[in-house]
């Protein structure tokens, strides 16, 4: 009878700790599981706010790579094994700079370079979103800095590990 009651007084002190733990744990999820919600919101919203212009202009072909290479920003990171440069055709269609590198190189590596190489040069705020459509993999990147604003489109051409990928660079004056 005892040994009951001394269980039934260990079960009463353990009881609200458990409860406790339990509440605390749902509290936790249900927190977490709010934030990833507001955040592919916002991701949502990453996707409308992608200029257009990056995703349908036409660009020019720099038939000298070198040339291309030394007019490029420093603020944007550039990669090896360059197939082509892109440029505007006319740079008074808007205001800004737009850069297509279309480069001998994995769609994954180059995604993952990006996102580690952007912060690297100064730009902030970070927001990668995969706007993936069918069969070509696009990642968008957006970061600023004060007074500059970049998107960057990462398209997948051929997806193979030595695949072929075009970077879109678009940078404009806030």
């Amino acid at each position: 009878m005892l040994t009951k009651n001394n269980h039934s007084k260990k079960i009463e002190q353990i009881f609200p700790v458990i409860l406790f733990l339990i509440l605390s744990v749902l509290v936790i999820f249900f927190i977490n599981n709010s934030k990833s919600d507001s955040k592919n919101d916002s991701d949502a919203e990453m996707i409308q706010v992608l200029p257009t212009v990056a995703l349908a202009e036409e660009l020019c072909k720099s038939e000298d790579l070198e040339n291309a290479l030394t007019t490029i920003s420093p603020e944007i990171p550039t990669y090896e094994e360059l197939i082509s440069i892109e440029t505007e055709c006319n740079s008074d269609d808007y205001p800004g700079e737009v850069i297509r590198l279309n480069i001998k190189e994995a769609y994954s590596y180059l995604t993952f370079a990006l996102e580690k190489d952007i912060p690297i040069l100064g730009w902030n705020n970070l927001i990668t979103t995969d706007v993936t459509e069918g069969e070509t993999f696009k990642t968008q990147i957006s970061a600023n800095k004060p007074g500059k604003t970049l998107q960057i489109l990462i398209s997948s051409i051929d997806v193979t590990s030595e695949g072929e990928t075009s970077i879109t660079y678009y940078i404009y004056d806030e």
